[in-house]
């Protein structure tokens, strides 16, 4: 039985709209936050990482997520994301190409600018996290 409705949004599309879920494993700023029924309401700043739903057949459904904001509110769950995407439609080849090129940057010893070191810092783990759930 689902006991919560989960939308995933981005500025560019919505990535799932009312998703059936039983428990909702959420990556915020102070760690993973498990949502169960009856959770309390609830606003949390979203970090990279992966999102965990379990849908009524007990299904696990993978979804990356970079920074953003998760709303519970009673039995609806929002997720509002800087960038998303369902793990099923991750290109594989872009994630590595960015991968290696953020690498490259962060190891050659460059000058960065203000606040363009921790950009690509974030773009890199962004590569790694799509990486790491392909190959799951």
């Amino acid at each position: 039985m689902s006991h919560f409705k989960v939308d995933i949004l981005t500025p560019s599309c919505v990535v799932a709209k009312n998703l059936g879920a039983s428990s909702v494993l959420v990556p915020t700023e102070r760690g993973e936050i498990n949502l169960l029924p009856q959770h309390t309401h609830l606003m949390a700043k979203l970090d990279i990482g992966v999102l965990r739903l379990e849908d009524n057949g007990g299904k696990d459904r993978l979804f990356f997520i970079s920074k953003g904001v998760c709303k519970v509110l009673k039995d609806r769950i929002t997720i509002l994301t800087a960038s998303g995407e369902a793990n099923t439609d991750i290109d594989l080849s872009r994630a590595q190409k960015s991968f290696e090129e953020c690498k490259l940057r962060l190891e050659s010893g460059d000058i960065f600018q203000e606040g363009e070191r921790e950009k690509l810092e974030e773009k890199y783990r962004r590569a790694v996290t799509r990486l790491e759930m392909k190959k799951k």
